[in-house]
């Protein structure tokens, strides 16, 4: 993919009347390694100051870089450190120059096409995907703290987009301990149409869709630098800072054509005759199922037309206790049940005319059969117990009480509380009483 990549740069001036922006693009970094590296620089400290720092930057960078070897992650990251000892020793033989300092991105991209970066700073990093700009690195700056801000209500939008603080830097390549960096963990791997662009925060003078409108308008990366170059210009803007950018574009997916996808021929024709061949044999074992069903079909038939044809039994009475329903059941079946209806005790009585117009002498009766003594039929249910709270009652006698508990005092207790009475008048003997008491209640 890389082959096919096509890249360039360009910067203008703006409202300053200095430089302090540096870029660089080495397309294949050494013999032993075809990736392409881009390094662009973002200096601050004054004329003399910005420029130095971002030229000793990038140039510290690239050097470093291109001699290095090992993981890509480790290699960006020795790269910007030799970049931040070139501006520590700058410095230390120009103490005029301690102010300076720079930001700093790295981009690497391998030639399959995975992109690795390291940053520090404000510097953004970009990738347009489908018409849509997304910025890949972290921000440095006081932008996105003062944003946290606002989500956390301490500020509100107007407050933040307007404060002198927005693009004061929280981490700077300036030969000291560099606080803040920003370095991919895993590469980002492009695909045919992706824009990378690599930029100073002078070209945030524009806005995301008038960037993303030049990228869909422009087609090689030459053109796309030039036009928003010139945009960027074309506002004159009082305050307008250092405008750099590095632009590296993907070949275009073709969108009026369709590649149709590679088959194997031979592949194909064996899946075909296999289909074929399993189609076959599911067709073979269909027609021997449905014959199965037409010979069993066919027998059942055959057996169901001999039943009715065969002479018919006598059936044995049909009781009401049977849930069976009895098929092919013959015609006479009828008279069969209704002189069944006539016997009793199974001894079939004639009905002949004699008979009829006979008078018993005596009726018949059926016998009756003797109960056991101990076989003994209650329809009397059990009891229903219910609980019921006792609770002291005041001034109620024993009849109350049943009341409360749900029941009444029937006749009988009545009544044999009066016979108690009638039997200590009547009875002086004990004995009799009681015989008494027990012929009242029926029990002996």
């Amino acid at each position: 993919m890389l082959s096919n990549m096509t890249a360039s740069g360009g910067q203008i001036q703006g409202a300053r009347d200095y430089q302090e922006d540096s870029y660089s693009i080495v397309e294949k970094v050494s013999h032993h390694d075809e990736g392409a590296l881009y390094v662009l620089a973002d200096g601050m400290g004054g004329h003399e100051g910005g420029a130095q720092a971002s030229e000793l930057a990038v140039r510290g960078f690239c050097d470093c870089f291109r001699s290095s070897e090992g993981e890509i992650a480790e290699r960006l990251t020795e790269a910007l450190h030799a970049a931040n000892q070139g501006i520590a020793e700058f410095v230390a033989d120009n103490p005029s120059f301690e102010d300076m300092g720079t930001t700093l991105v790295g981009v690497y991209i391998e030639t399959n096409g995975a992109l690795w970066w390291i940053s520090v700073g404000d510097s953004p990093l970009w990738r347009v995907r489908n018409g849509q700009l997304e910025q890949l690195n972290d921000d440095h700056s006081m932008g996105p703290v003062l944003d946290k801000m606002v989500e956390l209500g301490d500020m509100t939008a107007s407050e933040a987009k307007n404060s002198p603080k927005r693009n004061a830097l929280r981490s700077v390549v300036h030969g000291k301990e560099i606080k803040l960096v920003d370095v991919s963990a895993e590469p980002v791997q492009l695909i045919q149409g992706d824009c990378i662009i690599v930029a100073s925060d002078g070209v945030e003078s524009l806005s995301s869709l008038e960037i993303q409108t030049h990228v869909e308008q422009q087609r090689s990366a030459e053109h796309l630098v030039s036009a928003i170059l010139h945009h960027i210009d074309g506002k004159q803007l009082s305050h307008q800072d250092n405008a750099t950018l590095i632009v590296i574009k993907t070949p275009e997916a073709d969108k009026g054509s369709s590649v149709p996808p590679i088959t194997n021929t031979s592949t194909d024709t064996q899946q075909s005759q296999g289909v074929k061949s399993t189609n076959h044999q599911l067709l073979t074992i269909a027609v021997v199922l449905l014959s199965l069903m037409v010979v069993v079909f066919g027998t059942m038939l055959l057996f169901s037309s001999d039943e009715n044809t065969a002479p018919q039994s006598t059936p044995p009475p049909v009781t009401s206790e049977s849930k069976e329903t009895t098929k092919n059941v013959p015609a006479d079946i009828e008279v069969i049940v209704e002189e069944e209806q006539h016997e009793i005790d199974n001894e079939p009585i004639d009905f002949d005319e004699d008979t009829l117009n006979q008078e018993s002498d005596s009726p018949v009766k059926p016998e009756e059969k003797p109960v056991p003594d101990n076989d003994i039929v209650s329809d009397v249910k059990d009891p229903v117990v219910i609980d019921v709270e006792q609770a002291p009652v005041e001034g109620k006698g024993e009849s109350d009480i049943l009341e409360i508990n749900g029941e009444q005092p029937s006749d009988n207790d009545q009544e044999n509380d009066n016979q108690e009475v009638v039997c200590d008048v009547l009875l002086e003997d004990e004995q009799s009483c009681a015989q008494a008491q027990s012929i009242d209640d029926g029990t002996e």
